[in-house]
């Protein structure tokens, strides 16, 4: 098994978060606070 981690540059990294944060602030996902230090970021598997 192999992964792949693809980081975003500072623009859509903090557009993320601030989707996140928008989320958070109507109640409907907590899911950006689950992990500590979690990053905007996609993930290969195979």
């Amino acid at each position: 098994m192999y992964a792949v981690i693809a980081l975003f540059d500072e623009k859509t990294d903090t557009l993320v978060r601030n989707i996140w944060q928008g989320l958070r602030e109507k109640e409907i996902s907590f899911y950006a606070e689950e992990v500590i230090d979690r990053i905007p970021h996609i993930t290969l598997a195979g």
